[in-house]
């Protein structure tokens, strides 16, 4: 439920700053877990934080069970441009 902004921190993040940036303004709790960070940089999020999420905001609660959908329409758009030009090819 904690805010952070780690944007000072970008350049310094061992797995680069696209990392951060492509989920920024989402919930990742369960990426950092999942990532097995250190015990150091879970100490280091202590002095980025910047605050903490009122839960209870139906608008927070809707973007936190979300999905991100850009690598699905991505997926899409490369698919069907594939298509037509296998159709271009073949007329």
């Amino acid at each position: 439920d904690k805010v952070y902004d780690v944007t000072s921190f970008l350049n310094e993040h061992p797995g680069g700053p696209m990392i951060i940036t492509e989920v920024s303004g989402y919930d990742v709790t369960k990426e950092f877990i999942e990532n097995n960070h250190t015990n150091t940089a879970k100490t280091m999020l202590e002095k980025y934080q910047i605050g903490v999420v009122d839960l209870s905001s139906e608008k927070i609660a809707r973007k936190k069970a979300g999905t991100n959908f850009v690598p699905i329409i991505l997926a899409l758009v490369l698919f069907f441009g594939a298509i037509a030009a296998y159709l271009k090819f073949l007329a």
